[in-house]
Parts: structure tokens; C-alpha cells; sequence
């Protein structure tokens, strides 16, 4: 027994200290990790634009187990930050020239527009901006086109052949299984259940795809003569004859400056920069020049909220999209909080749920009697993203922002046939109400 007793106290002291340890270590984790630590810039560094890391209006914090007290919580910058961060580097002494890279734009069309207002806002300040890949996407160049120069590799190429807008369609194949969606929609150019109701584009569709499409690619065709010195048409001939095969193509006529290696790029880096060729080149990623440049004012003494309305609207609270009942609650917030005097909503969201949308709607527009809501619309402000910005004092936009879509939609699958005579599945039920089961893909809708 007294054996016991001693074990039993030695792992109850044990238990004590590594609990006590685990709860220090915990404490020191999160101080390292709500501290920003220091980042050196040094003299002649070049700031680093990389196309392939997508760039969103907000970015959510993630968590890192990682022992570098960097990675230990990771919020990457957002769109506004970016474009900051492009105009105060023009401002840096530290900052020598701009370097952009990346064979392809993750990004949409009216961000990457904003990029080229950025690139071209840093370029006023005299510093170079060299642009580079092997290989450019159409949309990486339309980006890549406002620099300086641009190069690519003498055996890569540059992709310049139009635009197209391509949709799937199912109904064929429901068809074929016997499934028989049921759809309802209001609004002629409410286009989402085409593809489940239709084996080709209507002509309302194929009229919004034509227009919309055709505005992107003029905004495109129009940045990219302006930066390179050449004429909307030409262009617009180069893609119509596919005229750009190879990299020696897109020099021909005059769409990048050189046919380089990445070796070759480098020394024009350093003579963009006044470094000779045994000087090692300081390049530094957004991220890092995130946290080391102090481009952040605060100095203002009225505050303005802005809110992120970022993805599919639906209704919750949950952190991920536009979570009906959270924003909501935080438009309430910010309509009672007497030290903001206005309120911003970046909106960047195809839609999604109307009953959600309709709330939010409800709650601009009783903030907008307390003070003023402006809208700014990013890549896209579709259906119910454009339901929600409607109710603002004012909304802006880009050129190239996709908006409208407005209507609504209902669907419904009666899979009875399918599931009876191809899998053998059949169904019964005992209901308290004729309509009980409204919805169920086991029946059709009765009329």
C-alpha cells in the first residue's frame, strides 16, 4: 500500500510539472508568434511581384506548428496591401528597381488590372521594372507588359491567341441516365442551370458571354498597346492570324525586348540596380517586404471600417465565405460604433444564398442612415454579390469586374427512374402530409 501511495504521489507530481512546463512553452509559442519579427532591407534590394501566388482581397491567418516563430501564425498580404506595398517601395531608397515573374496569372482580370496601375505608379519614380519567365500566359503578360522590359527564353514563348469562354453542358448525358432535373429560374440572363437544362448556349447567354467577354479583352488589348507602344489592332491581327508561335515571334514583333536566360536576367537586375556582376543580386518577396516596410499610415483620426466580402454567400456563422449571420452581426457593430465614420465593403463573391443576401441588404441599408457605405467590387460581384452592393450609398468598380447576373434560381433532381431501373433502388414512404417529401429526388414534382 505504501508503494502505491509513493507511485501514485510521484505521478500526480509528474503530471503537475509537465503541465506546468506545457502550459510555459504554450505561453512562450504564442509570444513569439503575436510578435513581428524584424526584417532587414538592404541597400539596392529589389522587390519581387511572383504572378503565380494567388493574391485575394483577404487573406484568413492560418496556424503553423512550425519552430520558426515566422511560420508559427501566417497571413500572407492581401490585394490592397500588395498594391501598398508596390507604391511605397517606388518611395523606398532601399528599393532599387521592381522584378516580376511567373509563367502564369492566378489572379482575375480586375486585380491584375490593378497590378498594372501599381506597376505603373512605381515606374514614375524612375526605377526600373524588368518582367521575366520562360513562358507567358496571356494573362501573365497582360500583367508582365506594363514593365519596362520584358523578356522570355529564347526556346519558351509567349501565349497571345484571343479569349474564350467555354461552358460544359450535362443535360445529354442526364438524358441518357434518365434523370430529370427540375428547374426553375427568374430572370432571362439568369444563366447557372443552362448547362442542366440545355445542350447549347441560349441566345440571352451567348448575348452577356459575347459582351462581357468582349469588354475584358479590350481592356487587355488596350493595356497592353498602351505599355508596349503599339496599336489595339495589331494586337487584335497577332491573335486572329496566331502570328505568336514562338519566342522569336513575340520579339519580332515587338511584344517583349529580349530573349534571355534567367542568368541573363540577373545582370540586367544588377544594371538595373548599379551592382557590377560580383555583386550578389538582394531580391525580396512581398511577404517579406511585408514585414519589413513601414507603408502602413494610421496617423488619421477618423476610422473607417472595411469590410471583406469574400466568396459564396450562405447562411451561418462560420469564418470561411460570406457567412449570412456574421456579417450581419458585424455590420451592427460597425453601424453602432460611433468612431467609424464610414463603412467599406470590398465585395469579390458570385452569390449565393438569397435569403442571406437579402439580411445583409437589410442591414446596409440601415447603416447607410447612420453613415455613409461605399462598395468597391473586385473580380466579380455577381447575383447576390451584387444584391448585397446595391444597397450602398455609392458603388465602384473596374472595367473588367464580372457584375450582374441578376435573378434567381431553384433546382431540383427527380433521380426515380435512374436509381429503379438502372440500379435496382426503389422507395417507399409514409408521410403525414402530401408534401412531406418535397424535394426528395426519389419523385417528380407533382403539378
Amino acid at each position: 500500500m505504501v508503494k502505491f501511495l509513493k507511485l501514485f504521489v510521484a505521478v500526480f507530481i509528474s503530471m503537475l510539472v509537465c503541465g506546468f512546463l506545457f502550459i510555459l512553452i504554450a505561453i512562450g509559442v504564442v509570444s513569439m508568434a503575436s510578435s513581428k519579427s524584424e526584417v532587414n532591407i538592404n541597400d539596392g534590394s529589389i522587390l519581387v511581384l511572383d504572378l503565380s501566388r494567388p493574391v485575394k482581397d483577404f487573406e484568413q491567418p492560418s496556424i503553423s506548428f512550425s519552430l520558426n516563430a515566422d511560420k508559427l501564425t501566417y497571413s500572407p498580404p492581401n490585394l490592397y496591401e500588395e498594391l501598398s506595398m508596390i507604391r511605397y517601395a517606388a518611395k523606398d531608397s532601399h528599393i532599387k528597381a521592381l522584378y516580376i515573374k511567373g509563367s502564369e496569372n492566378v489572379n482575375g482580370f480586375a486585380a491584375s488590372q490593378e497590378l498594372r496601375l501599381a506597376i505603373e505608379d512605381f515606374k514614375k519614380s524612375g526605377k526600373k521594372v524588368i518582367a521575366f519567365s520562360p513562358t507567358m500566359t496571356q494573362t501573365a503578360y497582360f500583367v508582365a507588359s506594363a514593365a519596362d522590359k520584358v523578356y522570355v527564353s529564347p526556346e519558351g514563348g509567349l501565349d497571345w491567341a484571343g479569349m474564350v469562354a467555354q461552358t460544359v453542358y450535362f443535360k445529354g448525358l442526364l438524358d441518357k441516365l434518365d434523370i430529370h432535373p427540375e428547374i426553375f429560374f427568374a430572370g432571362k440572363f439568369k444563366s447557372a442551370t443552362e448547362p442542366f437544362r440545355s445542350d447549347k448556349m441560349s441566345d440571352a447567354n451567348r448575348l452577356q458571354i459575347n459582351v462581357w467577354l468582349g469588354e475584358i479583352y479590350g481592356q487587355v488589348l488596350q493595356g497592353v498597346a498602351k505599355s508596349r507602344g503599339l496599336d489595339t489592332a495589331t494586337l487584335h491581327e497577332l491573335a486572329n492570324e496566331g502570328k505568336i508561335r514562338s519566342a522569336s515571334d513575340a520579339l519580332q514583333n515587338h511584344m517583349v525586348d529580349g530573349l534571355f536566360y534567367a542568368d541573363q536576367v540577373e545582370n540586367e537586375l544588377r544594371k538595373a540596380t548599379g551592382k557590377s556582376e560580383k555583386n550578389d543580386l538582394h531580391l525580396i518577396s512581398l511577404d517579406k517586404y511585408n514585414k519589413g516596410a513601414d507603408y502602413k499610415d494610421y496617423s488619421g483620426k477618423d476610422r473607417i471600417a472595411v469590410l471583406y466580402a469574400q466568396g459564396e454567400i450562405a447562411s451561418g456563422s462560420e469564418n470561411e465565405g460570406i457567412q449570412g449571420e456574421r456579417y450581419v452581426h458585424l455590420i451592427q457593430d460597425i453601424r453602432k460604433d460611433s468612431s467609424i465614420k464610414a463603412l467599406v465593403i470590398r465585395v469579390n463573391s458570385p452569390g449565393g444564398s438569397a435569403l442571406a443576401s437579402d439580411l445583409i441588404w437589410r442591414e446596409i441599408q440601415l447603416t447607410k442612415k447612420v453613415k455613409p457605405v461605399v462598395v468597391s467590387m473586385g473580380n466579380m460581384a455577381a447575383s447576390g454579390g451584387y444584391y448585397i452592393s446595391c444597397g450602398a450609398d455609392y458603388i465602384f468598380a473596374e472595367p473588367t469586374t464580372l457584375t450582374g447576373s441578376i435573378g434567381v434560381f431553384s433546382m431540383m433532381g427527380d433521380a426515380s427512374n435512374f436509381l429503379k431501373n438502372r440500379l435496382g433502388i426503389t422507395f417507399d414512404a409514409v408521410k403525414t402530409s402530401p408534401h412531406a417529401d418535397l424535394g426528395s429526388i426519389a419523385r417528380p414534382l407533382t403539378p
